[in-house]
């Protein structure tokens, strides 16, 4: 697997705010933790590397260090890799470019996993959530199904998503999205925050001031114009942006993230399942859910089934 070590090289911090990550002058910063399509949309990261102010290392345990080159750099950063052992060919040379992560502690790739349930998020039981079957009813416009995975058995990517339905009517269709959830909060201890329409900041009078703090681990939810409160980055943790420029915010209520499928019409019956296919994968972030909605437009008794194809670190509960 390619390094993924990025050195500042100028006498200047670099804030890189789409990641919410600040690299120190002289410094280096190891961008494995963060997936790869977070990586690939990060135009921060693409503009130092191209105006040669970060560069990516070769090999961090070289002496001397060597430096990939800028298009080099991308492709290592991207984990873009290929395979050319045997082809049948004696002229071609076989290629395949894998999407599969690696856990980057232990070099260990992720399981592939298919699976109609999340998981028992309350128990901390692997698999054991609701099973991903509707069956809607006369009467019933909208029936949903969440799908949820612990944060306990490592991180989960989204690859493909499969869906299947029988006696659906004319007009009705089905969505999902990827929802945060809202940020447990308490009023006892540590009132640092406030909360301004459903998002959480700091307290403008400091520690102490605000009406809220954390009653749980905080979900963060991007923020695509970079005029959130908060930033956070693998050295200095969660920090408040004080001039609202952040990559993130934190909210009291669940936030719909992103749609992974919007209005798929479905009718009649479809028993081999229909395939959603993805080119790359999809980190489904600690907090985040995901809600499978059926929309009985017909006004008809049908019933509806989904699973996806995913990657994650942990398929079964023990530990080996």
């Amino acid at each position: 697997m390619a390094t993924k070590i990025v050195e500042n090289i100028t006498a200047n911090d670099i804030e890189l705010k789409d990641l919410g990550i600040t690299i120190l002058a002289g410094n280096t910063y190891d961008l494995s933790s963060k997936p790869k399509s977070v990586i690939a949309n990060s135009n921060n990261l693409a503009q130092q590397l191209g105006t040669g102010n970060l560069v990516v290392q070769k090999d961090p345990g070289a002496t001397p260090i060597e430096y990939y080159t800028t298009v080099e750099a991308i492709r290592a950063l991207m984990d873009f890799h290929e395979t050319m052992p045997k082809s049948t060919d004696s002229v071609k040379i076989a290629v395949h470019a894998s999407a599969k992560p690696t856990n980057t502690s232990t070099g260990i790739p992720f399981n592939t996993h298919w699976t109609g349930a999340g998981d028992d998020v309350t128990n901390h039981v692997l698999g054991d959530g609701p099973m991903a079957f509707i069956t809607n009813e006369v009467g019933v416009a909208t029936k949903s199904v969440d799908v949820e995975f612990d944060p306990l058995f490592g991180k989960v990517f989204i690859l493909h998503g499969y869906i299947g339905f029988d006696s659906a009517g004319g007009g009705d269709y089905i969505s999902a999205t990827a929802v945060a959830r809202a940020t447990v909060l308490q009023q006892f201890v540590d009132l640092d925050f406030v909360i301004d329409n459903h998002k959480v900041k700091i307290a403008s009078g400091g520690p102490g001031t605000g009406t809220h703090g954390f009653g749980g681990t905080p979900t963060l939810v991007p923020n695509l114009t970079l005029t959130g409160h908060w930033n956070y980055s693998d050295i200095h943790g969660l920090t408040p942006s004080l001039d609202q420029t952040g990559a993130y915010d934190i909210y009291d209520i669940e936030v719909e993230v992103d749609r992974l499928m919007n209005k798929i019409p479905v009718f009649g019956d479809n028993h081999v399942t229909m395939s959603l296919e993805a080119s790359d994968h999809s980190e489904l972030a600690p907090g985040y859910y995901i809600k499978v909605t059926t929309h009985n437009v017909s006004n008809t008794a049908w019933r509806a089934w989904f699973f996806v194809e995913m990657y994650r670190e942990r398929s079964v509960n023990q530990n080996f």
